[in-house]
């Protein structure tokens, strides 16, 4: 289990690493570079790979998740530098190709899912 857990845990860093991530990785290679070798990250590792079972995976996976995260943002005190903090827009209005979001003057072009079934154009909503 745990070789099939590294295996797609590779597969997903690379993923991120080479597609949407990539700027951000670049950016921040000198910080997220030496990661792996701090003794937070190492902690977080070390904790899953001898609790994980069957029966708590999922909940084990979470807090592995929120333990590297801090571990991530302790490296890189920056979180704008790191590459993990996004900012959202605000949409106002309906949706669709172009939508009009708040603090710009002009409509960018809509990439987000929030629009399943053309129900958030929907009068009602």
């Amino acid at each position: 289990m745990l070789l099939a857990f590294d295996y797609t845990r590779t597969f997903i860093g690379l993923e991120f690493m080479c597609n949407a991530g990539f700027e951000e990785v670049v950016n921040q290679w000198s910080c997220l570079s030496g990661i792996q070798t701090t003794l937070a990250y190492q902690n977080c590792m070390n904790k899953f790979t001898y609790n994980v079972a069957p029966s708590n995976f999922c909940s084990l996976v979470d807090d592995t998740g929120k333990c590297l995260n801090d571990a991530y943002l302790n490296a890189c005190a920056d979180r704008g530098a790191a590459g993990t903090y996004k900012t959202e827009r605000v949409i106002v209005g309906p949706q669709g190709v172009l939508v009009n979001v708040k603090g710009q003057s002009k409509p960018v072009l809509n990439f987000c899912a929030n629009n399943y079934l053309g129900l958030s154009s929907h009068p009602e909503v």
